[in-house]
């Protein structure tokens, strides 16, 4: 079980060691999907993963899911994420990697992106050549944009956590 207190302030203590910020306005949002995401880990292990992407500045692997998938000792593949992500979105693995820009195809790929940079150790052009031949700057840009509807759409944000959830079960 995991101590919220401790969380709100180990998270604003990694926040400002990477120079970033989140709003206070989404603040509680975020605190409440991690204390959801690590209900059932120790307290030390995860203390540990969070001591480890720090003392390697590895910001970007800092996230719920890829701090459970490090305890359990799970490893994901792009594929696994990428298949998983249009299992779970209704859409064929073909439209993850696709061309298409309708949203209906962009937004679990924006999703499955983001994933796949938090929970495999790939590279951006590595992600990017997995998901049909994109450049490393598509991915930055999915990550970004994913982290955008995250905040502002709840159906969104679910599908993620779905994702994630399934991908470190």
């Amino acid at each position: 079980m995991i101590d919220r207190d401790w969380l709100d302030a180990k998270l604003r203590a990694v926040v400002y060691i990477f120079g970033r910020s989140v709003p206070e306005r989404i603040w509680e949002s975020v605190l409440d999907t991690w204390t959801n995401v690590l209900d059932d880990c120790d307290q030390t292990d995860v203390e540990r993963v969070i001591d480890h992407c720090v003392a390697n500045n590895d910001h970007r692997s800092i996230s719920p899911a890829y701090v459970v998938a490090r305890i359990k000792g799970k490893t994901v593949s792009i594929a696994e994420v990428i298949d998983v992500s249009a299992e779970i979105s209704g859409i064929s693995s073909q439209h993850i990697i696709g061309r298409r820009r309708k949203q209906i195809y962009t937004r679990p790929r924006h999703a499955a992106m983001k994933i796949a940079i938090a929970l495999t150790n790939a590279s951006l052009p590595i992600i990017g050549r997995a998901f049909g031949g994109r450049d490393h700057t598509t991915v930055i840009h999915a990550r970004r944009r994913a982290a955008e509807l995250c905040e502002s759409d709840p159906e969104f944000a679910g599908m993620v956590r779905a994702i994630e959830r399934r991908l470190i079960a």
